[in-house]
Parts: C-alpha cells; structure tokens; sequence
C-alpha cells in the first residue's frame, strides 16, 4: 500500500478519512507487531508527501492520527542498560514504537505545516511535560524538539516561554528525559539561532559545560557536545535586517567560554577514547 500510495496518492481521494481513521487504529494497537504499526504509519507519511493537502482539511489527521504519533511516544523501551549503550546512529531505522514516532512526526510536521500539527501537539506538550512518568516527559521534550523546524515562526515570536521550557529538560531528574531536554535545545537553537544564542548564552553554556563533565553516561556528555555544536554553528547566521547591530558578535560569546569548554572537551575525549565510545 505505501508503494501504490507513492504512485497512485490520488486513489484515497474520496476516501483519505478513512484511511487515516483505520492506520490510527492500527498503530494504536500495542499488541500488534511493531512492523504492522510502523508500515500502517508509512501510508499515510507518503500521502502526506504527495497530497498534504488532503490530510490537512480532515478532522481525523487531529484527532486520530497525530495525537496517536505522540502516544507512540511515550512508548520507549525502559530498559537503562541497553538504552546507554547504543548509539543514535545504531537507533536509526529502528520499527519500535518509540523510534518510529521520531522519524513520522518529524516528516509529517514539515509536510503539513504549523498551522496542523502545532495546536495538537502544543496540547500533548502541555499534558506530559510535567508528568510523574519519565516517558511521558521524554516524549514532551522530544516532540518540542521534532515541531521546531515547522513552527519556526511561533517560536521566534514566543521565544522565552520556548527556551525556558527546553532548559527544564536539562535540569530533569531522569537520564533519559535530560537527553531529550538536549535533542530539543539543539533543535530549538539551529531555528531559533542566533537570537537564541545571544539572548541565552550566560544560562546556556553554563549548564552545557556542568553536563559535559558531570554527567556519569557519555552518552549524555555526547549529546551535551551535540547541543553545543547546535549552539556555535548558529552564532555564524547572518543576522536578520532587524537585528541590533551593537549586539554581541558571536566570536565574542563563545571567547567566554573557550578555556572551560576546552579543558572539558580533553577530558570528556579521554574518557570516549578509553570506553570506545564511537561518537566521541
């Protein structure tokens, strides 16, 4: 169906609802093989691709399919050990539930725009980032952070509420909510950049640097070096017309904290080199 879908989009043309009616109730069902899940999902991500426009006037793309794609999020694999030990490079192309609602909400987010997909997952946002359970968290950080791109424009205009709540991620007490907190801000900083980085350099790379040499998973000091790297390759955008051109440059920011950033970076290679950690 997905490759007939491809060829063929227009074949659901009077009947896209309940397409997206049946593919909801199929990735909604846990007791069914994740491939079964992820391959319902991938007929509607390629008729998104092809006619965006035919999931974007049905109710049922916002209230079925969308807020199912964010309670697959919620799905993630609990178990700490083998979660440390694999890399976001193994991960990718992974039929979990957890991985597959990554890849789709970051397709389908682009492919039908702010104005679909943001007012679903805003209210999914605000319904699990203060939940008790880690994935329900985790799965607010992270659908933050997938939306970024597509709702650059609402971003920019309510920047603070969105760094704030990007920067609690960091500060959470689980492990895996706090790499989510990363995975969002390095998203958050490449849209938002380089006001954001301007505007929040003095919290920012503080609180980097502390989880570069702190955290006791180098897969979480990685990722902090991920957000990072986010952070100085944003401070090289031009500049937008408006923007106070007596503003901190960028080389100036990041002179701030070249030593420290430095001295952490030897050390945190050191102990990528000496556990064989491929990332670092």
């Amino acid at each position: 169906m997905n490759e007939l879908t491809n060829v063929h989009p227009e074949i659901w043309k009077n009947s896209t609802n309940q397409l997206v009616n049946v593919v909801s109730q199929i990735m909604s069902q846990k007791t069914f093989e994740d491939g079964t899940r992820s391959a319902a999902i991938e007929v509607v991500l390629a008729l998104a691709s092809q006619i965006p426009a035919s999931l974007r006037k049905i109710d049922e793309t916002k209230t079925m399919f969308l807020p199912a794609l964010a309670n697959m999020l919620t799905e993630a694999d609990a178990d700490m050990e083998a979660w440390a030990e694999t890399t976001e490079e193994k991960e990718t192309g992974s039929t979990d539930p957890y991985h597959t609602a990554v890849s789709a909400i970051d397709r389908i987010a682009i492919e039908l725009g702010e104005k679909t997909v943001l007012p679903v997952f805003s209210m999914f946002i605000q319904q699990t980032v203060k939940s008790t359970e880690w994935q329900q968290r985790q799965a607010a950080y992270m659908t933050m952070g997938l939306i970024a791109e597509c709702s650059k424009e609402s971003l920019m205009k309510n920047m603070d509420e969105a760094m704030k709540l990007a920067c609690a991620g960091l500060l959470d007490e689980h492990p895996r909510v706090r790499y989510a907190g990363l995975s969002c801000l390095a998203l958050l900083l490449t849209e938002l950049a380089p006001k954001a980085q301007k505007k929040y350099h003095a919290e920012l790379m503080p609180v980097l640097m502390k989880m570069m040499a702190t955290e006791t998973l180098v897969k979480i000091q990685a990722h902090a070096v991920s957000a990072t790297i986010n952070f100085a390759s944003g401070l090289t955008t031009d500049d937008d017309e408006d923007e106070d051109q007596t503003s901190t440059s960028g080389s100036k920011i990041m002179s701030i904290y070249a030593h420290t950033l430095f001295e952490t970076l030897v050390v945190l290679l050191k102990k990528g080199i000496d556990q064989n950690y491929e990332p670092l």
